[in-house]
């Protein structure tokens, strides 16, 4: 069992001791004192909660906690609700740090929240708390918020790139509007963090490098926004086509071959429409078979085994796409889009079960078996001199 601590830091019940005396009780408004107290206790309780439905891995109890307003948050908090609980994430504390009431059915709460991975993890974020159906909930990060005609924007404070980063989203719509027949949701959100471990660690904690951005079904895109790098555009393209064609397969396909289409249509188009090519790739490293692609664990991994196994799931969709055609390739995705929306969160046999939806699209749009289509990649593979 964790070992689950709660700290909690009552700032207005110590202020509330030291004002209310004889001498000064006449400069206090004893009723918003009063119901300030009541809300530091109430904040105290919702954050317990957490730590207890974490210690006894109850999703419905956690999830209770959270606000219904948006399902884009409710999604994100169960996949991190379900990280926080594996086993290697123990001692986790929720420590309040301040609390500041907005108006009467609103508040800011700043946290800092830490446990242990491989390391000891500190990081703080603001959350914002809405009074909903007379109970109060958890209604996702206090960021600022920029609305367009497409997507919505939320950005932490001090968040210098917004207007860079709202730029290179119209840029990915624009673009993949003529790849993709489904369009990204209406009002479909994008998260910026200048705070890349936050990211992590709000996201999916218990991987075990940093990224830079992260798409999941039903989720908003969550990107860091702190590197100097001409990467972004692509990035976003990536992104946005993992939410365009997850929503096409309903998310029953492996990931080599969700990665792959995003690579192609994401960060490779970025890369060719900007550069006129690619980076380097050593076909060697790409030698690889589908059964390796889905038995990695992608998240206990690093560096170039990591940009490996990427690219080499880039190749094997290039493969299909220029083998079979685009259109093929989506029949693969529409295939699998016929049994109904498999959730990461709730089926515990999530991957087996996708592998075996893979190996059965793949049948019956090309064919061939996993790895027939193997070994046919590894002979197109064979023909090139150099990757382009």
């Amino acid at each position: 069992m964790k070992k689950i601590l709660l700290f909690f830091i009552l700032l207005f019940s110590l202020i509330g001791c030291q004002t209310i005396t004889e001498s000064t009780v006449e400069h206090v408004e004893p009723q918003v004192l009063v119901e300030e107290l009541q809300f530091d206790s109430l904040i105290f309780d919702i954050m317990a909660t957490k730590l207890e439905a974490i210690e006894q891995r109850d999703l419905e109890l956690y999830m209770s906690t959270v606000s219904e307003s948006n399902q884009y948050y409710i999604n994100e908090q169960g996949r991190w609700f379900r990280e926080m609980t594996k086993d290697e994430i123990s001692d986790i504390s929720f420590e309040i740090e301040s609390v500041e009431m907005i108006d009467d059915v609103t508040a800011v709460v700043n946290i800092r929240q830490k446990h242990e991975a491989s390391t000891l993890i500190d990081i703080g974020y603001p959350l914002l708390f809405k009074l909903e159906n007379d109970a109060w909930k958890d209604c996702g990060y206090n960021f600022e918020v920029e609305k367009t005609d497409r997507f919505i924007v939320k950005y932490m404070k001090g968040e210098t790139k917004v207007e860079a980063f709202t730029s290179y989203l119209n840029q990915a719509y624009d673009n993949l509007e003529k790849v993709f027949d489904e369009k990204a949701d209406a009002n479909f959100e994008l998260k910026l963090f200048n705070d890349q471990e936050l990211l992590r660690q709000r996201t999916v904690p218990s991987i075990s490098w940093l990224f830079t951005g992260w798409a999941e079904p039903d989720e908003s895109l969550k990107m860091y926004t702190g590197h100097s790098y001409d990467g972004y555009p692509g990035t976003l393209q990536h992104e946005l086509t993992h939410h365009i064609t997850i929503k096409v397969c309903n998310n029953n396909l492996s990931a080599w071959l969700l990665e792959g289409i995003a690579m192609y249509y994401g960060n490779i188009a970025v890369e060719r429409e900007t550069h006129g090519d690619i980076r380097p790739m050593d076909k060697n490293d790409m030698l690889k078979d589908i059964k390796y692609l889905e038995t990695l664990d992608l998240y206990n991994v690093q560096g170039k085994i990591v940009g490996d196994w990427y690219n080499t799931s880039y190749m094997y969709v290039r493969y299909i796409i220029e083998t079979y055609g685009h259109d093929t390739l989506m029949d693969i995705f529409y295939e699998a889009g016929k049994k109904p929306f498999n959730s990461s969160v709730l089926n515990e046999n999530f991957d087996t079960d996708n592998m075996l939806t893979t190996a059965d699209a793949i049948e019956k749009v090309l064919g061939l078996s996993k790895e027939q289509l193997s070994e046919a990649y590894f002979l197109w593979l064979d023909t090139m001199d150099i990757i382009d």
